[in-house]
């Protein structure tokens, strides 16, 4: 059975991958101490908008946060929708399902924007090393075990599918 809880174990040794392979991370954590709660979830909605040191600072930190059980999260998942889809590098653009509905012109803007963002996306996160994708993609493993990201389960596979092969091969060259 799914459940919003990420086992203490699992949760510890992400958090060494995340200490061992975010300097950034490591050098928040012993200068400033970690954000609160309340702040990580504020950071959700923006985390895009993070300079590239930032987002070396603060991934961890938010998607630690997130493999804990906050009751607010079970009300107000919109954050979390932000967070995903920036590790969703290369989202499936695939909405044939929806061109009847809302018609060609309109689908061919949302596909445009779409390959626009994946190539911000991908400008933003293509210095993230072999040993910083693999933390990725442990967290992506936990997250899709999670009830709280069934919402996202689409989006969070298309993004391990993503880290994977960056985990493989340095500075995502493939």
């Amino acid at each position: 059975m799914r459940n919003n809880k990420c086992p203490q174990a699992e949760r510890e040794k992400l958090e060494g991958q995340f200490l061992a392979s975010f300097p950034g991370f490591a050098d928040e954590i012993k200068s400033s101490g970690r954000l609160s709660h309340e702040e990580l979830r504020a950071l959700r909605s923006d985390i895009a908008l993070l300079s590239t040191p930032d987002l070396y600072r603060y991934v961890p930190q938010v998607l630690l946060d997130l493999l804990q059980e906050h009751a607010d999260d079970l009300f107000d998942r919109e954050g979390i929708f932000f967070v995903v889809s920036l590790l969703d590098v290369e989202p499936n653009s695939d909405f044939s399902d929806l061109r009847e509905l809302l018609g060609n012109d309109l689908m061919d803007v949302s596909a445009a924007e779409s390959g626009f963002l994946g190539e911000a996306k991908n400008a933003a996160l293509k210095d993230f090393s072999v040993e910083q994708s693999r933390s990725l993609v442990t967290w992506l493993d936990l997250a899709l075990k999670m009830q709280l990201f069934d919402h996202w389960h689409k989006e969070l596979s298309s993004a391990l599918n993503y880290w994977k092969r960056r985990a493989k091969h340095q500075r995502g060259r493939e």
